[in-house]
């Protein structure tokens, strides 16, 4: 049976570790510097699943690595959502 490339991308994130999960989230929100990001544009750009994302950039804040920048910002549902950025 072949798979896809989505398929084969999702395979591949999902064999990922949790550990190399936070690496590239808190990777992305250096990158984004002050500008920071929301669950949703991380989620974008690291093609991760809510449910992946949300709990490692949780365990990131729990972690004292990342923090609440008190911004918010609107969602494609245009609902406010928490920026986040790493801790200084």
């Amino acid at each position: 049976m072949m798979q896809t490339t989505s398929t084969a991308a999702q395979l591949s994130l999902s064999l990922e570790g949790k550990e190399t999960q936070r690496k590239r989230i808190l990777e992305h929100l250096r990158l984004m510097d002050w500008f920071g990001a929301t669950d949703e544009q991380l989620q974008t750009a690291l093609r991760m699943e809510g449910s992946t994302e949300r709990p490692r950039r949780g365990e990131l804040v729990a972690m004292g690595l990342v923090e609440d920048s008190l911004e918010r910002r609107k969602t494609k549902a245009n609902r406010m959502a928490i920026v986040w950025r790493v801790r200084r």
